[in-house]
């Protein structure tokens, strides 16, 4: 009765959020995605293998469940702070 008189479908969104939510939270998902991540920053445009500008910690293998995602710990700076420590290394920023 009410929907005539909204601006959009909220079921629909809903739904959608629903499902978006769920793959999210499906860690098995998740980590292939990170895997792919990893992939892509350690190769050029064209395919080339390179050094990875970021380092992208990698799920351990047997680990990993739809509920659970235990990852490698890599020791480094917090995304808020690199710029101060590239500037404290003398690194341009790009």
């Amino acid at each position: 009765m009410v929907s005539k008189y909204l601006p959009i479908d909220y079921y629909k969104v809903i739904c959608e959020l629903e499902r978006t939510i769920n793959y999210e939270l499906d860690f098995l998902s998740e980590a292939q995605s990170t895997i792919k991540v990893a992939s892509a920053v350690a190769h050029s445009p064209d395919n080339k293998p390179r050094i990875p500008p970021v380092i992208v910690p990698l799920p351990i293998t047997g680990l990993v469940t739809r509920k659970v995602m235990v990852m490698e710990y890599i020791d480094g700076v917090a995304l808020s702070k690199v710029a101060k420590e590239m500037a404290a290394r003398g690194t341009a920023q790009h």
